[in-house]
């Protein structure tokens, strides 16, 4: 997994294992992960690490107010 995420209190610096000399700037981890997904897809083709979480924020945002509401009271 080249792309790596290294956050601070206001900031996140986007790094790729596979090539020292880049890096991306964020302020959150929806941008950070489009930095990540744009550097994989120009620099190292075949590689979807970022693309796949990016993907997966996304459903998670989509699905976020579609998930029933579990019955708390006791079922007998």
């Amino acid at each position: 997994m080249p792309i790596k995420l290294d956050k601070s209190d206001i900031s996140i610096v986007v790094k790729c294992d596979q090539c020292a000399h880049w890096y991306g700037f964020a302020l959150d981890d929806y941008e950070a992960w489009q930095v990540g997904a744009r550097h994989q897809h120009l620099a190292h083709p075949g590689e979807y690490q970022a693309i796949r979480r990016l993907a997966r924020i996304d459903y998670e945002q989509r699905h976020a107010d579609t998930k029933p509401e579990k019955d708390k009271r006791r079922r007998r």
